[in-house]
């Protein structure tokens, strides 16, 4: 998929400057309640979605910037091969007291970090077409810290500033329609890595959130 982005100035408003870890914090846990652009809501008794959750994790490090870490999916893999996305997967019911520990287990299983479950704070579920309910819980992680890749899942990781991912101006709306449903689909580019659907979507709300605008920050993204 090629993104051509057109040239827009952005407002300074949408920019969410010194992403301290309290100030990041507050504005997560202030209950914003957006409308679900970013993704699609279904029927529970009719689609009987699968429930996953994923770990949305904050890098802060004492004056530097902020980063999101993603991982790329082995390109071996049957499911989604070379996509970018958040350490996550499918609820285990035998394992998993709670969604916050799905998110906790997978992302010790595929880049070694221990996150606490009771300190993650979750944001907006978000629905996909292909019948996931996806829970993200954010944690914030401070170096010096160590990760250790499971090859069998995670080609690399990466890391995204924060700073670059509250510019609306670097996120692309696509509007398409499948089994007569309409679905807004996001997608960026960062140092040659496209990442879009369900991720890019997440970081949407996440970066809304922290702006001063969040409404006004989803409105601002080009559409393609």
């Amino acid at each position: 998929m090629n993104i051509k982005k057109p040239f827009i100035r952005s407002p300074k408003s949408y920019l969410y400057c010194n992403p301290t870890l309290s100030k990041i914090a507050n504005r997560l846990k202030s209950n914003i309640v957006l409308s679900q652009t970013t993704g699609q809501r279904f029927d529970f008794a009719k689609h009987q979605l699968k429930q996953s959750a994923v770990s949305v994790l904050i890098e802060l490090a004492h004056n530097k910037q902020a980063n999101v870490i993603l991982t790329q999916r082995q390109h071996s893999l049957r499911s989604h091969p070379g996509q970018f996305s958040f350490p996550g997967g499918k609820f285990d019911e035998l394992v998993d007291q709670s969604l916050a520990q799905t998110a906790s287990r997978e992302t010790k299983e595929e880049i070694g970090l221990e996150v606490t479950p009771e300190t993650a704070i979750k944001i907006n579920t978000f629905y996909t077409l292909s019948g996931y309910k996806i829970e993200p819980y954010v944690n914030f992680i401070t170096p010096p810290y160590q990760t250790k890749i499971n090859t069998d899942e995670v080609h690399q990781i990466i890391k995204v500033p924060l700073a670059y991912l509250c510019q609306p101006w670097q996120f692309t709306k696509i509007r398409i329609k499948k089994n007569n449903a309409r679905l807004t689909v996001y997608a960026f580019s960062y140092q040659g890595a496209l990442v879009w659907g369900a991720t890019a979507g997440i970081l949407v709300d996440l970066a809304s959130r922290l702006s001063n605008n969040p409404t006004g920050f989803i409105q601002a993204i080009p559409e393609f």
